[in-house]
């Protein structure tokens, strides 16, 4: 079993590092123990492969090309995820919807694809917070021009269950919009005034017991075409000046507020669950949490090793902060402990 290594220095943050702070407890699992349950995100594949697929899209407006950038999102997702032929053929069968989904929006959205001009994709940052010493760091999805005015460009994926009416109302104190708006025009000088959000729900409609999967995707192409506007979102944010700068503040704020407690509590003290509070009202926000076992018996969490793996680390200064003399492998937590 390849060991977790948990991080015990703090020395960047992004937007969902943030985000993970509304439960103190979430948080030390995903972001302190780096525990991640092993077996394939399905959340987080339909998103990266979508995006994939719509970014391509906006890029080069060539559709056969964004099916083809699907794929490879797709193979690259599972590369390293083992997989039953069950669970293999779902993955195929999903891969389609998505595909039938962008293609349809190809279709119905053709004149607002042809009036963007993509920039930038992934367009990555990292910047110095001012009131700790901490990188804030980030990918905004796309930045380029919309009618030939200076935009930013992020994608999401959104069940009808979280897009209700106060979905984009939200966005006014969004960290991810607004903190990549703000490190962007520090790092680059480009203060963007709009970002274009583009919504693709998910779809609710089910395979029927007598259809096969070929009738089921020709039915979902069917009910994407005739409600378009119900699958397909565009909304258009305006970026205020005190609404991006009081966000910037939020970060600053939270991000001292956990460096001073990575500072003020020792590695042991950190490395215990019971000094990161469970907030009980995240535990079936959208679903069952999936550290909620883990929270049960918190003290015996290392019992649960084998069904986690390492969370991937996806920036340079995030391999500095962990500890591999607390490598978390199997049933027991291999630490360096002060004598009694």
């Amino acid at each position: 079993m390849i060991p977790i290594l948990p991080s015990t220095k703090l020395l960047c943050v992004n937007v969902h590092h943030l985000q993970a702070t509304s439960c103190p407890r979430y948080y030390f699992w995903y972001w302190v123990l780096n525990m991640v349950p092993k077996g394939l995100n399905m959340n987080f594949w339909w998103g990266t492969v979508l995006g994939e697929g719509v970014e391509i899209l906006l890029e080069t407006k060539s559709l056969k090309k964004a099916l083809a950038a699907m794929d490879v999102a797709h193979k690259e997702e599972i590369k390293n995820q083992l997989l039953d032929a069950q669970i293999t053929e779902e993955l195929d069968f999903q891969l389609e919807m998505l595909k039938r989904i962008v293609t349809v929006w190809y279709k119905v959205r053709k004149e607002y694809i042809e009036s963007v001009e993509i920039t930038v994709r992934e367009s990555k940052f990292s910047v110095e917070l001012k009131q700790s010493p901490v990188i804030f760091n980030g990918a905004l999805d796309a930045e380029g021009k919309a009618e030939r005015v200076p935009t930013m460009f992020e994608i999401k994926s959104a069940s009808s269950m979280s897009l209700n009416n106060d979905y984009f109302a939200h966005l006014a104190f969004d960290k991810q919009i607004n903190g990549y708006r703000a490190a962007i025009e520090q790092k680059s000088g480009i203060g963007y005034g709009k970002c274009h959000y583009l919504v693709f729900r998910k779809p609710m409609i089910q395979v029927k017991q007598s259809e096969t999967p070929d009738e089921f995707l020709d039915r979902l192409t069917g009910d994407l075409e005739k409600r378009a506007d119900w699958y397909y979102i565009k909304f258009i944010h305006t970026f205020g000046k005190r609404a991006t700068a009081d966000v910037l503040n939020d970060i600053e704020g939270i991000t001292f507020d956990l460096y001073a407690k990575y500072g003020y509590l020792t590695t042991d003290q950190l490395m215990d669950p019971v000094n990161w509070p469970r907030n009980d009202r995240q535990c079936f926000n959208y679903g069952t949490c999936p550290y909620f076992r883990l929270c049960s018996d918190c003290r015996k969490y290392a019992l649960y090793a084998r069904c986690f793996r390492q969370r991937d680390l996806r920036y340079p200064l995030e391999l500095r902060e962990v500890d591999k003399t607390r490598a978390l492998s199997g049933p027991k937590l291999m630490i360096k402990r002060k004598e009694d």
